[in-house]
């Protein structure tokens, strides 16, 4: 079960009225069929969602929510285990935030998306992560383009052999 909220300013107190009903006790994702720059994701609200909907296990980061960094996503392992999933639009992103989810998390799948202040230097936080081991979708779009620090073939290489599943 997923949750549509296009155009909206999400808070952990919206989240919050939700845990314990059956539609936030069935929830499996949330973000997922987000795709409007408007809506916005507070990072109490996503605490609030992982901690509260125990289906939960695909969460994606919107465009416009801006997370606190590296500890954000830290926070975000300490609370829950299940998130499997995790698709990131945060512009605001680093190299460190996701090193930070692929070493906390298990993740299946990751996906990075027009995330400008990635470098190269993302190829090692994925593949010295617990989340190498089981990461079986990886899709990096629009990042690390910098000339500075480029994403190269060599890159996707690592990424290959580092990735093993």
């Amino acid at each position: 079960t997923s949750l549509l909220l296009d155009g909206c300013h999400i808070t952990a107190d919206v989240i919050e009225a939700l845990v314990g009903t059956p539609l936030g006790d069935s929830l499996s994702d949330l973000g997922e069929d987000l795709y409007d720059e408007a809506t916005i994701l507070e990072p109490g609200a996503i605490l609030a969602a992982v901690r509260g909907f125990p289906k939960l296990y695909a969460l994606k980061i919107l465009r416009g929510s801006t997370m606190p960094g590296p500890g954000f996503y830290s926070d975000l392992s300490r609370t829950t285990a299940r998130i499997t999933d995790l698709r990131i639009l945060d512009e605001t992103t680093t190299d460190a935030c996701i090193a930070a989810a692929c070493s906390h998390l298990r993740l299946q799948s990751l996906e990075l998306e027009f995330l400008d202040l990635l470098t190269s230097r993302i190829v090692d936080g994925i593949t010295r992560s617990q989340s190498a081991a089981t990461l079986w979708s990886l899709k990096i779009a629009y990042c690390a383009e910098e000339p500075e620090s480029p994403l190269r073939a060599t890159d996707l290489l690592r990424l290959v052999q580092g990735c093993p599943n």
